[in-house]
């Protein structure tokens, strides 16, 4: 999949650490695993990350019809993920697609 954004810096995915994030606040989120991207420094978007197959099921072969592709870009690490949306519950997700190289 072609890489449709750049960042300022580089991207970075981290999962929301439970001493950060109370339990309330994930479950207003609804994501069973919370992250927040970051380019550089600055916090872009916090999401939920989901595996490959919910992304092929719920987005590219109908099983929400309000889900859809939004972006795909590559971290710092050289990890591929693409974000997408579904519009009928206002959530905004992560999926991991390619594992980069640069193992740190």
């Amino acid at each position: 999949m072609r890489v449709t954004i750049k960042p300022k810096v580089g991207y970075r995915v981290r999962r929301i650490k439970q001493e950060i994030a109370s339990d309330s606040f994930i479950d207003t989120l609804g994501y069973d695993v919370p992250v927040i991207l970051f380019d550089g420094s600055d916090a872009i978007m916090v999401a939920g990350l989901r595996v490959l197959e919910a992304y092929i099921d719920e987005c590219k072969n109908g099983g929400d019809e309000t889900a859809h592709f939004c972006e795909c870009f590559t971290t710092i690490k050289g990890n591929k993920y693409v974000y997408w949306r579904s519009e009928e519950f206002d959530e905004d997700f992560l999926t991991l697609i390619e594992r980069g190289d640069n193992k740190k």
